[in-house]
């Protein structure tokens, strides 16, 4: 069987990015499309790739999308448990024939969920991929992170230490091992950020998380078990409660104040 010619692919992509819906992204729905147009011809890798990217780029826009209508009535929960069933670019590798295929064009397709990611998502950084898969993804340069500065009550003439927000991010204060009582940790899924002493016992060691959803909403959640969380002007939160949050906002914590904007 002959490959597809360069024109047949270009249509074959306009096709799919007419056809598009969220309803039938993901690999499986790929599947379905090529199916549908019964091709005489042979769907080769490269043609595929085009339409995972589509995909990709298609389900972190309408994400995007979705949450324009977000408020802060919305069950924070369920949107969390809505982010992480969006499909990965990790779920594609069965359109693929072979291991080969798959170590070919996964560090395109990473790069192509990573800079959606930062534009629609979660900003999860070229970290997430070195820890989770062994892929050095280029920083995106064009990107501004969203960031926290945390103040400390009476020391305003002091600069505020400031961190970047990626991916899911943990907040609380030192453990034992750790060696400053305010620093900033990459993990794989998002941030550790410390910021209190081993003696403040009113902040829990891990105290809330910040749960990046767009460059527009997080969810702040108090992981807690005893101590509260005041999300600023929002609301106030008993351990285990979250809360849809759009940016700037504020949380008071005993003795500072998280800025994130």
């Amino acid at each position: 069987m002959r490959p597809l010619s360069d024109t047949q692919i270009d249509n074959l992509c306009e096709q799919f990015e007419t056809c598009w819906c969220i309803d039938s992204a993901g690999a499986d729905g790929i599947i379905a499309f090529i199916k549908s147009h019964e091709l005489n011809c042979r769907v080769g890798r490269g043609t595929v790739v085009n339409l995972v990217e589509i995909d990709i780029e298609r389900i972190w826009m309408s994400w995007d999308r979705k949450l324009a209508d977000t408020s802060l009535q919305t069950d924070a929960n369920e949107l969390v448990r809505a982010f992480h069933s969006l499909p990965k670019f990790s779920s594609y590798e069965n359109l693929f024939r072979d291991f080969c295929e798959i170590e070919a064009v996964r560090f395109k397709l990473a790069v192509c969920e990573s800079r959606c990611r930062d534009q629609w998502g979660d900003a999860i950084g070229s970290y997430y991929y070195s820890q989770g898969y062994g892929l050095s993804i280029p920083a995106n340069l064009n990107f501004k992170p969203r960031m926290l500065r945390c103040e400390f009550d009476g020391q305003r003439e002091t600069p505020a230490p400031t961190f970047p927000l990626r991916g899911h991010n943990v907040i609380g204060r030192r453990r034992s091992f750790d060696a400053a009582d305010c620093f900033v940790e990459e993990l794989q899924h998002g941030n550790r950020i410390v910021l209190a002493g081993l003696a403040e016992a009113s902040i829990s060691r891990e105290q809330l998380s910040i749960q990046l959803l767009s460059p527009k909403f997080t969810v702040v959640s108090n992981l807690s078990k005893v101590n509260p969380l005041r999300v600023c002007s929002v609301a106030d939160l008993a351990p285990g409660e979250s809360v849809v949050v759009g940016y700037p906002f504020a949380i008071r914590l005993p003795g500072r104040k998280l800025h994130c904007y």
